[in-house]
């Protein structure tokens, strides 16, 4: 993806706890607690805030710093992703193959079966978290292993839905 960081554009690409971000790069922990994200990279730890201006348009503040940040498809004068999505695509996490979710919600569909296989960016499931739909997608490339939710199901953050192998 494309994120546009105080008017100079940035090639990113997100795959479980590794981020690429013009070529370089990073392992990568975060969480998230409200509009604050706790991040490590490596033995360094910061914290952001994160403020929603407007559709693809963010305030990030960390360190004393203040970062206008833009999503790829505003940057592509497009139409933008639902923040929501932006933030559950982001969050989802990947741990041994097991797909996460990064919000509570309700499941609302399941578009992977156990023995599918997925490549990095494919849609596992549609969760919904205060009325906005979350596509859930996959951070590596694989076979699904298990589909640990039914559509219906509510789920926490951090619950595990889909282990891919």
């Amino acid at each position: 993806m494309k994120l546009s960081v105080n008017g100079v554009a940035h090639d990113v690409r997100i795959a479980g706890r590794r981020i690429e971000v013009d070529g370089v790069v990073f392992d990568v922990q975060a969480e998230r607690h409200g509009s604050i994200v706790a991040v490590g990279i490596g033995p360094e730890r910061f914290q952001i805030e994160l403020e929603r201006q407007e559709r693809g348009h963010w305030l990030v503040r960390t360190g004393g710093q203040s970062y206008d940040v833009v999503t790829e498809r505003e940057v592509e004068r497009e139409a933008p992703p639902s923040p929501a999505a932006t933030v559950a695509r982001a969050a989802a996490q990947t741990v041994a193959g097991v797909v996460r979710a990064p919000v509570p919600g309700r499941v609302l569909s399941v578009k992977v079966r156990v023995g599918d296989s997925v490549a990095e960016g494919d849609l596992l499931l549609v969760l919904e978290a205060m009325k906005m739909e979350n596509e859930i997608r996959a951070a590596m490339r694989g076979v699904v292993r298990e589909v640990m939710v039914n559509e219906g199901a509510r789920v926490g953050e951090g619950d595990p839905l889909v282990a891919i192998e």
